[in-house]
């Protein structure tokens, strides 16, 4: 497939908005049972919740980023694709994305920043899509 960027409908702000709060409810959602089932068996503690949390993130993001649609990108008719392909982006642009997404998420501006970059950037695109090489376009 061509250069994906020539032809595709990019995403907007409300509906990518809407899919990171979908998955967000997801992730916290399986987040908690798991740390409610651990507590329960005597794990407990701050430290094993954020690996945990961590961990389960690290797992959903992968998969659904690498295959080309998390649950809140299905549900909201998005997917992420390989800015050059078009295709899935695979699982090394998922990481890519993540480990951008989860740095600029630490330090609060640049998470703000770069999240909301996608509001005037010609491809719609976030700081982690531009280092992963990848758009979020309407399915």
């Amino acid at each position: 497939m061509a250069d994906v960027a020539a032809t595709p409908r990019f995403s907007g702000f409300w509906r990518r908005l809407g899919g990171v709060i979908i998955d967000g409810i997801i992730v916290f959602v399986v987040v908690a049972v798991v740390s409610f089932i651990l507590s329960a068996v005597g794990l407990k503690g701050t430290q094993i919740q954020v690996i945990i949390g961590v961990l389960i993130g690290l797992i959903y993001f992968l998969w659904g980023w690498g295959s080309g649609q998390t649950v809140g990108c299905m549900v909201l008719k998005m997917k992420i694709v390989d800015q050059q392909t078009g295709g899935a982006p695979g699982y090394g642009k998922a990481l890519i994305r993540y480990v951008v997404d989860a740095i600029c998420g630490a330090i609060s501006i640049l998470g703000i920043i770069g999240g909301l970059w996608l509001i005037w950037d010609a491809k719609k695109q976030t700081w982690w899509d531009k280092v992963a090489g990848t758009v979020v376009v309407d399915a």
